[in-house]
């Protein structure tokens, strides 16, 4: 859960939609976004030491059972669903998604009958947290390795 929790923090785009929402009353109670609004609020004005995610824990765990308690639960799993969870409570107070906007995807899969010959597709949506890879410059492994081994033969010994 934390570091599910830790690398949404940090995706500036998710966290500016959290920010930015008025808190509102009319939630039912407890509402997952606001409980993720107040720790972000707590995470970004404490400069050193910890904070706790114990109430939205509790929130994750009214929705899904799985995460009561203290064993350890699968991180993706817990992050979608907060995700989803973020996205489903945003659409029914604002009628208006943005972390949908940035995360829904469509699955489109056709299947198709051998011996009639019939076409069935169905459309299937989800959220999920597309990263980009970026792939690192090329390295020339040769030069580095030589610069490494011409410094160590020119430098004193015993150092």
């Amino acid at each position: 859960m934390n570091s599910a929790l830790q690398c949404l923090c940090h995706i500036g785009p998710v966290v500016e939609i959290i920010l930015n929402l008025e808190e509102q009353q009319s939630y039912q109670s407890p509402s997952i976004v606001s409980t993720y609004r107040r720790l972000l609020i707590k995470m970004q004005s404490i400069s050193t030491g910890v904070t706790s995610a114990y109430e939205l824990k509790v929130c994750i765990s009214e929705l899904n059972r799985r995460f009561t308690g203290i064993s350890q639960q699968d991180s993706h799993e817990f992050l979608t669903l907060l995700i989803e969870s973020l996205h489903d409570e945003l659409m029914d107070n604002y009628q208006n998604s943005s972390i949908g906007d940035l995360m829904h995807g469509k699955i489109r899969s056709t299947v198709k009958c051998l011996i009639c010959k019939t076409e069935t597709k169905t459309d299937d949506s989800f959220l999920s947290l597309p990263l980009p890879v970026r792939q690192p410059p090329a390295a020339n492994l040769g030069n580095n390795l030589t610069t490494k081994i011409s410094d160590k033969l020119m430098s004193p010994l015993g150092h």
